[in-house]
């Protein structure tokens, strides 16, 4: 870790001082494994490491995604199943969702699975050679476009009224973005099959669906009133480059960097705190 700069002496900050931490990167433990890593006993985030050194309260907000300058407004509380709100999932210990299920789980808040660490999806299901379904119904409260976000390591089929619009099979994290058109109180049947099939990596499964709109830092500076120090934590990470990565974004293509640059939506952000007056 290298200090580059210390203009007008900002650091070292006091403890004492409210501070912010703000940035795609401050709270991502994945993040810090590197590529080509092995499965820490235990990490500690950005975020985690500077609250456990102040004695006031940390304000954290990611601000801004890694390249994308649209922020996503979760439409999971618009999903029910059995007469609950949320996503059911359905588990077995085999790749075949063969037989008796092992355990069902009830989701009321966006997906995110993984096995890093030894930890199951859910409680009795194997670490490997293990599948599921995901199961909810989606009533929109207004008509539009809405985007499915997915992550996984493993392979998924995201399918809608029985009409698969989205499968993927890779060891690699990568963000899928699948944009539906919906209609205002029609009803939305999702379902995702998911399978464990990588030997060498963890199996991950993050969802989430609803409205994308572009980032508004307006609304981040409101936030961050009161506070004048602000530890920002960007970068990249290993969802954009790798090794025959299948993505194609701003700054990035097949896993390697087509430029230098910190990323765009980055970069506003950090205009967005400098023009506010954030150290």
């Amino acid at each position: 870790m290298t200090l580059l700069q210390n203009k007008r002496n900002i650091l070292p900050l006091s403890k004492n001082r409210k501070i912010a931490v703000v940035g795609p990167n401050a709270d991502d433990a994945r993040l810090l494994w590197g590529n080509y890593n092995g499965t820490p006993v235990k990490t500690i985030t950005i975020l985690e490491g500077i609250k456990s050194l102040s004695n006031q309260e940390v304000f954290y907000d990611k601000g801004c995604d890694l390249v994308d300058d649209m922020i996503l407004e979760s439409f999971f509380n618009q999903c029910t199943i059995e007469g609950q709100p949320g996503m059911k999932a359905t588990f077995w210990n085999n790749k075949e969702r063969a037989g008796a299920p092992v355990t069902s789980v009830h989701y009321d808040q966006p997906i995110r699975l993984s096995t890093t660490g030894q930890h199951p999806f859910a409680p009795g299901v194997k670490l490997r050679d293990f599948s599921g379904v995901f199961e909810t119904i989606l009533k929109p409260v207004e008509s539009g476009e809405i985007v499915f976000r997915l992550q996984s390591i493993g392979d998924y089929r995201l399918s809608v009224n029985d009409e698969i619009i989205s499968d993927y099979t890779s060891w690699r994290f990568v963000t899928k973005r699948i944009p539906y058109p919906v209609e205002k109180d029609k009803e939305y049947r999702i379902r995702i099959n998911f399978t464990q099939n990588c030997d060498f990596a963890s199996a991950n499964l993050n969802f989430n669906v609803g409205k994308e709109s572009p980032v508004n830092y307006d609304e981040l500076i409101k936030k961050l009133r009161g506070i004048d120090v602000v530890v920002f934590a960007g970068g990249i990470s290993g969802e954009l480059e790798g090794e025959e990565m299948p993505i194609e974004l701003p700054g990035f293509k097949g896993g390697d960097r087509t430029d230098i640059e910190l990323p765009a939506s980055q970069r506003s952000c950090i205009k967005a705190l400098k023009d506010a007056g954030k150290k």
